[in-house]
């Protein structure tokens, strides 16, 4: 796999990356078969946008072990609103789908871990 610079930021990643929307109604099986493959060729970017809080949760349980080894992108500005994505610049509810994407990935991190640009969120 070839590495390349992500910015100014000093972290390598992936000349390949994983965008996951596509597979936002996936069963477990499949998303834990996705990533553990995609990590297995090298790949340590994922970009998490996926609608639902089960399939965070099958992301949380797909990189268990595996978590170190790659980095993880999410988006601000949508929200989980009754079941439905919807992009929003509502403070409140971005602030609850960052916290509701760290919890359900199970991540580890918390608040305190956003960066100091966001925290406001």
């Amino acid at each position: 796999m070839i590495y390349r610079d992500f910015g100014k930021t000093g972290l390598k990643v992936s000349a390949i990356g994983v965008g996951c929307e596509y597979v936002w109604t996936a069963d477990e099986q499949t998303v834990y078969d996705l990533v553990r493959t995609a990590v297995d060729a090298g790949v340590n970017y994922f970009d998490l946008f996926v609608g639902t809080p089960s399939t965070r949760e099958y992301y949380g349980k797909a990189l268990k072990g595996v978590r170190d080894k790659v980095y993880l992108a999410g988006h601000l500005g949508c929200a989980d609103r009754e079941g439905q994505y919807v992009k929003t610049r509502d403070e409140a509810l971005c602030k609850d789908f960052l916290e509701q994407f760290y919890e359900k990935l199970d991540t580890g991190l918390h608040r305190r871990a956003v960066p100091p640009q966001l925290r406001r969120f």
